[in-house]
């Protein structure tokens, strides 16, 4: 899978993310400055909507829809449904579908490189909670790009979160 997928990434958010592959990119260093304050709620509600990306894996690729609903101030509902395909750019036949939920807590801002992104807390059912940090920009398109985890090469700060984002041309996702 890719990178975020519900319980694995954030569900890779330990929701999004298992997926895969980051790019080639050279990830952006991990600040070493005290985390800031959790993010306001205003801030928070830009996760809010449904976020899809495709995401290649050799010669396969997998269509991932996460869709999150504001709980509470610092609180989601996630769900994560994949369609893997036999072909790259998440075309030709489907060969599987996955589905995963659970419950996203933000915990606060860390920096990575120049950019403050948010680290929350995935819990879906039955599994460990996993930790990692969610980045959103842009206009248009609006993007959610998550960090980099240990099995796709990514490291872990003393906290437990990523230090780098995956790369915005193979990680992220554009908000619908």
């Amino acid at each position: 899978m890719k990178k975020l997928t519900l319980v694995s990434g954030l569900l890779a958010l330990a929701l999004l993310a298992s997926c895969g592959g980051g790019g080639d990119d050279a990830p952006a260093a991990a600040s070493t400055t005290p985390d800031a304050t959790p993010g306001s709620s205003a801030q928070l509600s830009s996760f809010a909507g449904t976020w899809v990306g495709c995401f290649s894996e050799g010669t396969t690729s997998e269509r991932e829809t996460l869709v999150f609903t504001q709980q509470g101030a610092d609180t989601f509902s996630a769900v994560s449904t994949g369609a893997h395909y036999a072909g790259a750019g998440c075309t030709g036949t489907v060969t599987s579908t996955s589905s995963e939920s659970g419950t996203v807590t933000f915990t606060g801002t860390k920096t990575i490189g120049a950019d403050t992104v948010n680290k929350f807390i995935f819990t879906a059912s039955g599994s460990q909670p996993t930790k990692n940090v969610a980045l959103v920009q842009g206009t248009n398109p609006v993007t959610l790009t998550f960090g980099k985890e240990v099995q796709d090469g990514g490291v872990l700060d003393a906290e437990g979160y990523p230090t780098t984002l995956e790369s915005t041309t193979t990680g992220s996702f554009s908000k619908q």
